[in-house]
Formats: C-alpha cells, structure tokens, sequence
C-alpha cells in the first residue's frame, strides 16, 4: 500500500443531522438540495479535468469522493518549483463550489484544507491527511472552510522565491484568503468570483 502526498479539502453540509430529526418533507428537500449541487460540482470538476485543445501545463487531476453530506476533493502533489500555482488554483476551486452550494442551493458547508499522505482508490480513502481535514473541519465551529498552516507556509515559501510568484500569490489570494479573530485563516467564498469556473465559453458544458 503506497501513500502518496495530496491536498485535501473536506467540508460537511450543516443542518444535515437537525434536518432528519424535524421531518420527512424537510429532509427529502435538503437530499435534494445536495443531490443537484453534487451533479453541477461534478460537471465543474469535469470541466477542470478536461485540458484545452492546446494545453501550456499540465494541471493535476481533481479527485473526489462523497458520502452522505462529506465532501472530500483533492489532487495529487508535485515537487516543482511552480507547484503553488495548481495549489491556487485549487483553493480558488473549493471556494467557488462553496458559492455554488451556498447561492444555488442554500447550502452552508464548514470544513478544512490540508495537505499530507493520502491512499486513494475507487472504493478506499484514508489517511493523515483525511485526519487532518477532518480535525480542522471540527475546530471550525463556523460556517468556513479552514486553511491550514502548511497550506500557507507553502504559499509564503513560493512568494519567496522571486518578485513574480510574489506578486502573482499576492493577486490571486488578495479576496480569497481572510484570517479571522481566532487567528484561523478561511476561504472568503462570499468576495472571492471566479466567473470563468463556474460559466466557462461554452457554457453547453454544465448543461
């Protein structure tokens, strides 16, 4: 069994649990309500796995597995030197699946993003990193997706390198990243838009 090193987002939809306990029509609604976020993530994540007809650089496939109202969605790590860049890419991915459950279903998610050891296959999942997502998940207490230190610390070490990856860390995570009064630093889904995710040119695609 070989481990390999991914990034993680794992995020639960609140109320789930409160749902069942009033009523069957309550409840059949926010099954529902999951169900139709489920078919357009996945068409979004389709969307991001498909490379254009010319591609410059090869992005990691996006990877996800779903169980009830847990959401895990993750890719598998690089050692390059450019790979903060896939790791932008995904946080803004996580954040604009947050709006679409938020603006297009109601939906309120919390949860967390890490990176670590990861075993993924069709029918197994598991390792620190779930753990991790998971713990962080747990000490959210709010409706946000929480940002780990090491996903931080990686996005400040690619800054380091060079006055480009600085600046292009500093405009891409400008309305994305927001350190709360606990110190925990969360997606900021609200301000955060990318048009171009959720609408691509051919918007046939997420029909």
């Amino acid at each position: 069994m070989d481990f390999s090193e991914y990034y993680v987002a794992y995020f639960d939809v609140l109320g789930y649990k409160e749902a069942f306990k009033k009523s069957k029509d309550i409840s059949a609604q926010l099954i529902k309500s999951i169900g139709s976020s489920i078919v357009l993530m996945k068409a979004i994540l389709s969307i991001i796995n498909t490379p254009p007809d010319e591609p410059i650089e090869k992005n990691p496939e996006i990877e996800y597995k779903i169980f009830s109202d847990n959401f895990l969605i993750c890719y598998k790590g690089t050692t390059d030197s450019l790979s903060a860049i896939p790791l932008v890419y995904f946080l803004r991915l996580i954040a604009s699946i947050q709006r679409v459950f938020f603006e297009g279903f109601q939906l309120i998610v919390r949860g967390g993003i890490t990176k670590g050891h990861l075993y993924l296959t069709k029918d197994l999942v598991g390792g620190k990193a779930l753990i991790d997502a998971v713990e962080l998940e747990n000490t959210a207490i709010y409706p946000r997706i929480i940002v780990d230190d090491s996903i931080l610390n990686e996005l400040n070490s690619f800054k380091m390198q060079n006055d480009l990856f600085k600046s292009f860390v500093a405009a891409s995570c400008l309305d994305l990243l927001v350190k709360d009064i606990d110190d925990k630093t969360f997606l900021n889904y609200i301000m955060s838009y990318d048009a171009w995710i959720l609408f691509p040119k051919n918007g046939s695609q997420l029909e």
